[in-house]
């Protein structure tokens, strides 16, 4: 199925305006890095992802900054369309600024945002050598977060109907507070807090905690692996 066709079949099946903004494209543009990334999309490890603001800049193309709540038609190597995700966080921070959680919903290597950093640093080179500039900790990084709302191949999985959102009460890693989204609505908060030099988890949410809670295990395991 490519891209069109997907397109196509989600909106009709989902009763979205078939004319609402959407891109199609292949992490890494392309290659065995790209489609193995898709896959940890598909296996909702990866719900994060990230774009040099230099190169839209660079191009005379910032109209083409992704959006909160556009949809994306993620595509293999061989241009099949694996599954629809839709933005729903958009932030443009300086490269030094990307947070833990950023880092974690990348889903790569091993979550940590030591890993995402030494990466995307190598990844985004090109981006400003293209530009004749120097990338540093000041350089201004899109990013996005996300989540699958259509699989090509029919399956669903529950954690599609929820996401974190770190919250800007987050002042440092010692106190963490991520709120929790079911179906687009609040329904609670968790805090992750630092004491006796490890990570501890707190439920504040009212529905699917459980749903909330396995994500944020998995966000609080890297944390006390990496600090």
């Amino acid at each position: 199925m490519n891209a069109n066709e997907l397109w196509e079949k989600f909106c009709k099946e989902k009763n979205v305006d078939i004319n609402q903004r959407h891109t199609a494209w292949a992490f890494c543009g392309g290659g065995e890095a790209g489609d193995r990334l898709a896959e940890l999309v598909l296996e909702r490890k990866k719900f994060g992802t990230a774009s040099a603001y230099e190169a839209y800049l660079s191009q005379g193309a910032l109209d083409e900054i992704p959006r909160s709540d556009e949809y994306n038609v993620i595509l293999l190597d061989n241009g099949e369309a694996v599954c629809v995700t839709q933005n729903y966080s958009l932030n443009i921070k300086k490269f030094g600024e990307v947070s833990s959680f950023h880092g974690f919903a990348e889903g790569e290597g091993d979550r940590s945002l030591r890993y995402w950093k030494e990466v995307h640093e190598e990844f985004f080179e090109d981006d400003f050598k293209r530009a004749n500039k120097v990338m540093d900790e000041n350089s201004l990084i899109v990013l996005e977060q996300f989540k699958v709302v259509y699989v090509a191949d029919g399956s669903s999985d529950e954690i599609d109907d929820i996401y974190l959102l770190e919250n800007d009460n987050s002042v440092d890693y010692n106190h963490i507070v991520l709120d929790c989204f079911l179906n687009n609505e609040q329904v609670g908060y968790l805090e992750i807090i630092k004491e006796d030099n490890e990570f501890h988890l707190y439920s504040h949410v009212d529905e699917k905690e459980e749903l909330f809670l396995k994500r944020a295990n998995e966000y609080l395991g890297v944390l006390n692996n990496v600090f």
